[in-house]
């Protein structure tokens, strides 16, 4: 990378979005990043410092028809900072059909529709906002950089689909604690992110894109990351867990993948 482009892009970043992005986006540069520390002690706090936080396992991993997920709440958790966490009330009944989200829908007109990527609508909106200064679609600040990011998205859905759906475990060859704290954690060394509903409905947080090529090639499994339980739901898990004979469950969720860990 050439020297020029890279202060260029450094003082880009400083003059939009300030010193502390410019740290932050220097050490992941140099592939030194704590923000997995930040994510994991924030877990941390709220499970054993902070008695007003209900939480359950962490960074938990299950495999599921990717097909199954087709909603996301209108809540929104986020993929790190609400890991863990047990959340009561109704979230889980206000939802959104995902084939709305511009991404997924982007992703199924390149590879399920056949559209080249310049006349999807991911694409589109990208470069018009890269063209008026802005920052859109996981950083991308240049028209080149729209362009490339659709040249990985095109290797990526290559790769999946010679190669299976890896799990980062696998990718990284390491448990997701380990990649999390770890000093050169990258935020997007994560896998698809879903939280649970009271019933046991897996609802889409993060990951657009690889969810989209899941359901586009029909896999029958992928490795997704639980963020969010409903606190029924978690009750019901407990109660399984430790075998109450009292809880009436439905045969279907004795095998649901959340009951198996």
């Amino acid at each position: 990378m050439k020297l020029n482009y890279i202060l260029k892009q450094a003082y880009f970043t400083l003059q939009n979005d300030g010193v502390l992005v410019l740290l932050l986006r220097s050490l992941r540069f140099i592939n030194v990043n704590p923000m997995g520390y930040v994510y994991y002690l924030n877990f941390f706090r709220k499970r054993y410092l902070s008695p007003s936080y209900e939480t359950s396992e962490a960074l938990t991993v299950v495999y599921v028809d990717p097909s199954s997920i087709t909603e996301s709440t209108v809540d929104e958790f986020h993929r790190w900072w609400n890991i863990g966490e047990v959340v009561g009330g109704s979230w889980d009944k206000r939802t959104n059909n995902i084939n709305d989200l511009i991404k997924i829908k982007s992703v199924k007109q390149r590879y399920q529709d056949k559209i080249p990527w310049n006349k999807t609508l991911i694409y589109q909106l990208a470069i018009k906002k890269v063209r008026e200064g802005e920052t859109y679609w996981n950083g991308c600040k240049t028209v080149e950089e729209v362009n490339q990011r659709t040249k990985y998205l095109d290797r990526l859905y290559q790769c999946i689909r010679e190669d299976g759906f890896k799990s980062q475990s696998d990718i990284h060859k390491k448990p997701v604690q380990d990649i999390v704290c770890s000093g050169s954690f990258d935020r997007s060394m994560t896998d698809i992110t879903v939280s649970i509903g009271r019933d046991g409905e897996f609802y889409f947080v993060d990951g657009n894109h690889r969810l989209a090529i899941a359901q586009v090639l029909k896999l029958d499994l992928i490795p997704v990351r639980i963020v969010v339980r409903h606190k029924e739901w978690e009750n019901l898990r407990v109660a399984h867990s430790r075998g109450r004979k009292d809880m009436k469950m439905a045969e279907d969720l004795k095998n649901h993948p959340d009951m198996c860990i």
